[in-house]
């Protein structure tokens, strides 16, 4: 007798892609993308007998560098450069 289980996989390479590009925007777009799917699935299976798992094959750290202004937005374009 065969054993059936329900699973998703989703890749979400875009979120690497764009940290690695340095486009914060795009990569905090992807992560919610990402969640969103997942709260899709989560929504139309039934958790008795569905194992949902979300992992990452690494880490990516955004880093915010640079000299700009207090409450300047870390998404958009440089608003002045501090002297």
């Amino acid at each position: 007798m065969f054993t059936y289980i329900n699973y998703f996989y989703q890749t979400a390479a875009r979120i690497d892609h764009a940290a690695h590009a340095n486009l914060a925007m795009k990569e905090v777009d992807e992560t919610v993308a990402l969640h969103d799917a997942v709260v899709k699935v989560l929504e139309m299976t039934d958790a008795s007998d569905t194992l949902v798992i979300v992992t990452g094959d690494h880490s990516i750290s955004m880093t915010v560098n640079g000299y700009t202004t207090i409450n300047s937005n870390v998404l958009g374009k440089l608003n002045s450069i501090v002297s």
